[in-house]
């Protein structure tokens, strides 16, 4: 969505245009100042596209000058933010009405399977609330969970990578994962691979800008990258992006872009100048990425989360019997420093006790062994030994001294 389409978007919320402008071409109350006396439009004499201009400044700010106002601090006027309109790993918001979010992840990690599963949370959401069934067994929607989209609100996906069949096969996907009968009459899906930059812009205008606020819930671009000439093109990525948030604060909806990483890169960023972009202004920012320990699960990490941090992190892999991919045994945070902290300091601890050739070490003993065998600060190791215990690597063995756990 360029330029163009953040002003389709303003201009259909109903601000005032030439109309709102005062005698002389100018907007009552604004501060102008006045032009020094040898300045050639006093004289009569307008230089060329200096009129034009005058108008075009003109039309800028009767369109935004109401904008402003209602953008402007109220200390009688609380705005509250809503709930999050997707939550994931066990309730923590994903994106709200009026921002935007982002899923980065390198081909073939999963990107399209947690589509899918964001669909399936929103499709049971509002199954549960018609049926008025009260809260049971969740399916498995990979550790995401979703508001029903209020009145009657549209969902729209928009897919720019796969063909039509593929495209297909993904909401037939997310329908059997929520465990409902058929697609809801709220989703609007389109399979848009193979079209143009400018096309697709177009074409998300056309559908989902006819949307008036209250009646849109959530937006999904699989395949954000493709609305763009150049992910590398600063100016058309802050535009694209600035015209989104635009949209979705005029809305009230929330927007997800999907994007792949730099390609051959380990580094969490999206592509390009987008990927930059996207994480300054994305309420979160979501990776998808390879379990190293297990090649064949993913895990969904968080590179940036504004109103909440994960208490664990949620992996997936590929289910033959399901036909679909399936929450992984999701570890805590502390679960996962626990590993980490097995994976580094066991083979550390063994050798500190076999180079003093001793089963019972004092704290003092115990700290300069790790050191030595270590390399790492005294400082560092002191602060380890307490977590060594809680991990099982060491235990208190009595008389103020320490041993092997095992």
């Amino acid at each position: 969505m360029k330029n163009e389409n953040t002003a389709g978007a303003t201009n259909e919320t109903g601000w005032a245009g030439r109309d709102a402008l005062g005698e002389n071409g100018r907007l009552p109350g604004f501060p102008y100042a006045d032009p020094p006396p040898d300045c050639p439009a006093v004289a009569g004499k307008p230089p060329d596209g200096q009129v034009a201009d005058a108008d075009k400044q003109a039309d800028a700010l009767a369109r935004l000058l109401p904008l402003l106002a209602e953008r402007k601090f109220d200390a009688a006027r609380i705005r509250r933010r809503p709930p999050a309109t997707i939550t994931f790993a066990g309730g923590c918001p994903f994106v709200t009405a009026g921002n935007l979010a982002a899923i980065f992840a390198q081909s073939g990690v999963g990107k399209t399977a947690v589509v899918g599963a964001i669909l399936a949370a929103v499709f049971h959401a509002a199954a549960r609330q018609t049926a008025g069934a009260a809260p049971g067994a969740e399916p498995d929607c990979l550790s995401f969970a979703a508001l029903p989209p209020p009145d009657a609100a549209r969902v729209f996906h928009f897919d720019t990578e796969q063909d039509p069949a593929d495209a297909d096969a993904v909401i037939r996907r997310a329908v059997k994962r929520a465990e409902i009968p058929a697609a809801p009459s709220f989703l609007d899906s389109y399979a848009l691979a193979g079209f143009s930059a400018p096309d697709l812009n177009l074409s998300l205008k056309s559908i989902a800008g006819q949307i008036p606020a209250g009646k849109l819930h959530l937006v999904i671009l699989d395949g954000g990258a493709d609305f763009l000439a150049s992910v590398n093109d600063e100016a058309e990525c802050n535009a694209f992006i600035a015209g989104l948030h635009a949209f979705a604060i005029a809305r009230q909806c929330a927007i997800v872009i999907v994007c792949h990483n730099n390609a051959g890169s380990d580094n969490p960023k999206g592509r390009g100048h987008l990927g930059s972009q996207l994480e300054r202004k994305c309420e979160t920012v979501l990776q998808l990425i390879r379990d190293k320990d297990n090649p064949d699960t993913t895990q969904i990490t968080a590179i940036k989360t504004r109103h909440a941090t994960p208490s664990a992190i949620p992996r997936f892999s590929w289910n033959n019997d399901a036909e679909m991919h399936l929450t992984f045994g999701t570890p805590t945070r502390a679960e996962i420093r626990a590993e980490k902290l097995i994976s580094e300091y066991a083979p550390i601890v063994r050798d500190a006790f076999n180079s003093t050739g001793e089963d019972l070490l004092n704290y003092s003993e115990l700290v300069a062994a790790l050191c030595t065998v270590s390399g790492k600060t005294k400082n560092t190791i002191s602060k380890k030994i307490t977590p060594l215990q809680t991990a099982g690597i060491i235990r208190a063995a009595g008389a103020g001294k320490y041993a092997l756990a095992t």
